[in-house]
């Protein structure tokens, strides 16, 4: 977030974006494919075309909703306002590979090692169920029909999870 801290345009849009990966597990795919018409700032909500063109609508926090306001603000000065896509560059909408080099020079910027935007949704997916969300939940909100997803998005966690839950779970407490 540092390096997307400035007033510009660039700075905006990409604080933005990565924000909005890092509240709502969105795939790259479906980060690219948002249009103006799909955002509401006042319900704090995207409607996404997910995997098998099913659509769905996710909901953000506040500072998600402060982000992107402040990136439509600076939008609207655009050359390429009148463009339907929400996130634009100097040649109109991004294209999914447009987000992942965004975020392949931030990471370079940040200096750390360079990540796939995929692996937000992976972050996610493991914050999600840490912070005490269930998995039906989490099924509704990342598009996936299968459980089987869920143990795969939730497995390179799913020890730290168990390890850290054990102090409140044990049945040795209060004995």
């Amino acid at each position: 977030f540092k390096v997307c801290a400035g007033p510009g345009f660039e700075e905006r849009r990409d604080k933005a974006i990565i924000s909005l990966f890092i509240d709502t597990g969105l795939r790259i795919s479906e980060m690219a494919g948002i249009g103006m018409d799909d955002i509401d700032l006042e319900e704090r909500e995207v409607v996404v075309l997910g995997k098998g063109r099913r659509q769905r609508a996710l909901r953000f926090v506040k500072e998600t909703r402060s982000d992107i306001q402040r990136y439509v603000l600076i939008r609207a000065k655009h050359p390429h306002a009148d463009e339907s896509a929400l996130w634009i560059g100097k040649r109109g909408g991004l294209t999914s590979n447009g987000i992942y080099q965004m975020v392949q020079r931030r990471c370079e910027e940040a200096g750390i090692a360079p990540i796939h935007p995929h692996q937000f949704r992976h972050t996610f997916a493991h914050l999600y169920l840490a912070g005490g969300g269930n998995e039906g939940d989490l099924m509704k909100v990342t598009g996936w029909r299968s459980r089987q997803m869920v143990d795969r998005y939730g497995a390179s966690a799913a020890g730290a999870r168990a390890r850290e839950r054990h102090d409140e779970f044990s049945p040795r407490r209060g004995l």
